[in-house]
């Protein structure tokens, strides 16, 4: 056969019946042909009611990815992620044209395989994590709409029966087909079917999903007795985060302030072994005090927020000196700073010298820590007052890295720390250790092949 032969004149030649038996044969044996086949006249496939070729193609993927054995490498991973994304793609455009039933039989598909795949193989590269999450993904998007009923109870009996044969069991995933099922519910009465469910569900009623577990009962709980009976069962589990802290909210919107500090100050000792969830509760306190406007609450919430060590989020020190009056705040600010030192978060003490203009607490205090990054965060600042004492940091420093840290890295930064020393109007100093550091480590090439590069000229 020539090499440079006339497609498009040969395909005019052949007779259409020789064509289409040709279609047929590779769409029926080479998986990447009928995937192209499908891809570039999926508009014709489309207009048709049913999803069957895609949900076919979807299945043929699967089967390619493990015909090498049950093991699928990442390459074909990537290859299998790209081609199930396509066909979800595809599947958007059978909701587009209001015929959502091939989508729900595509997410299924894509699901079911899936599941089993990552279930024997390494999905360190998160490919068959995301063909999960497309699946899934399209199932959300399809339980959202208005279905008609004889769809919908497809839908349905499409869930129940994942969770029967418990196929995802054992991951998270299950709570996305709860989730379709509470978007598709309609009655009261199929909400507490569904109640029921989901209390009988052995993997739910494990403790680490008990939170989450009790968030769908309540929502369905609203949707089957109404918003007063939601209500008290959310009352009667305080215990869970989201839910106190929606009782709290509840009750600053009711100005109902001494129940909200009561709720929040009851989280604080039943969570008093748990220090991060300690400081939720000061957070939302101070929250309660800001809206109520007690500046004495304000004060004291902000003040446990800013020693504490495991909530970032506010500028507590801000709050404090905009709330503490000003012939208070020497003497405030002072002991704030003493109770900083004795906490877990000794830097914020250096936040607060640098704010109030401690410079020699300051120096004192980034000495005696001897961090080079808390150093450089406040170098600037103590450089006009202290510039020998920073010197002698970046020496002890200098020192400190021979002793920890060896690599060509290291001595590059050391090599720059004797520049700034210099440049800081310590040229003698910086030649001096730098002589000393080759004669002390003359062994080390790599240390004095760096040092012969340096110039302390400018």
């Amino acid at each position: 056969m020539k090499k440079n032969i006339d497609i498009k004149k040969a395909i005019q030649q052949i007779p259409v019946k020789e064509l289409r038996e040709f279609v047929e044969v590779q769409t029926g044996k080479n998986q990447k042909f009928q995937a192209a086949f499908l891809k570039h006249f999926e508009d014709f496939f489309v207009e048709k009611e049913s999803g069957d070729a895609y949900v076919e193609q979807v299945q043929d993927a699967f089967w390619d990815a493990t015909l090498e054995g049950d093991w699928v490498n990442f390459s074909a991973q990537s290859r299998l992620s790209s081609e199930i994304y396509d066909v979800v793609e595809t599947a958007r455009k059978f909701i587009a044209r209001d015929n959502p039933e091939p989508a729900i039989e595509i997410g299924f598909t894509i699901i079911e395989n899936g599941i089993d795949l990552i279930n024997h193989n390494d999905d360190s590269c998160g490919y068959l994590g995301t063909i999960m999450r497309l699946g899934l993904e399209l199932l959300h998007d399809v339980s959202k709409l208005e279905l008609d009923d004889d769809c919908r109870e497809l839908f349905q009996d499409y869930c129940e029966d994942c969770l029967k044969k418990k196929i995802l069991s054992g991951w998270d995933w299950d709570f996305d087909i709860y989730e379709c099922l509470i978007a598709l519910l309609q009655t009261p009465k199929e909400a507490r079917k569904l109640i029921k469910r989901i209390e009988s569900d052995e993997y739910l009623a494990k403790d680490y999903n008990a939170e989450r577990r009790m968030k769908l009962i309540l929502r369905l709980t609203e949707k089957a007795d109404g918003k007063e009976v939601a209500q008290r069962l959310m009352m009667n589990n305080l215990h869970i985060e989201d839910f106190r802290r929606q009782a709290i909210t509840e009750a600053v919107e009711a100005k109902d302030f001494a129940r909200a500090y009561h709720l929040g100050e009851e989280g604080i000792a039943l969570d008093s072994d748990h220090q991060s969830r300690v400081s939720i509760w000061n957070h939302c306190l101070l929250k309660v005090a800001q809206a109520e406007k007690n500046r004495e609450k304000t004060i004291d919430y902000a003040r446990r927020l800013y020693i504490e060590p495991y909530y970032e989020e506010g500028d507590f020190y801000a709050i404090l000196k905009k709330n503490v009056p000003k012939e208070q705040w020497e003497a405030f600010v002072r002991k704030l700073a003493d109770d900083v030192l004795k906490s877990r978060t000794p830097e914020r003490y250096a936040k607060i010298c640098s704010s109030e203009g401690w410079h020699q607490e300051l120096m004192d205090f980034v000495r005696k820590q001897s961090r080079i990054g808390l150093l450089q965060e406040y170098e600037r600042q103590l450089l006009p007052y202290y510039r020998n004492e920073i010197i002698e940091c970046y020496v002890h420093y200098i020192y400190w890295l021979m002793e920890y840290s060896r690599g060509r890295d290291t001595y590059r930064e050391i090599c720059n720390y004797l520049r700034r020393i210099s440049n800081y109007g310590a040229k003698d100093l910086a030649t001096e250790t730098a002589t000393d550091l080759r004669t002390k480590y003359r062994r080390c090439r790599a240390l004095v092949d760096e040092l012969d590069h340096i110039s302390f000229d400018s």
